[in-house]
């Protein structure tokens, strides 16, 4: 007589135990599940906004070179940024960042890495960039 494996799975939460038990054949996955969602982008605009702030002087043009506190800012942001996902969601934060600000070089924001000697890549953002397009982080 064949009976089929029981697979008993046990999870501890901070709310108690869940146990699920029941035939192995229950719990395997065919080709037709769905594909896990990606893991969200670790990128907190609050962050990106407060660590990018310092870098106004410079693509406004009032420095010839970012400040110390823009090329600390620029490093912590760069800590963060690891997949597309993340890269994609700092643009969408520099643009935040950028709102209200008049008259600044959007061409100055990737020279800010090469200048603070950190090997990172920031995308000339302005309100028209389409964030989810961009190929430089491809």
């Amino acid at each position: 007589m064949n009976r089929p494996a029981i697979v008993f799975l046990v999870v501890a939460t901070g709310l108690g135990i869940l146990s699920l038990s029941g035939p192995a054949e229950s719990l395997s996955c065919s080709d037709d599940c769905p594909a896990p969602n990606p893991p969200p982008p670790r990128v907190e605009c609050h962050k990106v906004e407060k660590r990018f702030a310092p870098c106004l002087h410079y693509i406004k043009g009032k420095t010839k070179h970012p400040s110390k506190d823009c090329c600390r800012g620029v490093k912590k942001i760069s800590r963060h940024v690891k997949t597309k996902a993340d890269k994609k969601a700092l643009c969408k934060c520099i643009q935040r960042c950028l709102r209200g600000v008049d008259h600044y070089a959007k061409s100055c924001i990737p020279s800010i890495p090469k200048k603070c000697g950190i090997n990172f890549t920031l995308p000339p953002v302005d309100a028209k960039t389409k964030c989810s397009k961009i190929t430089m982080f491809d």
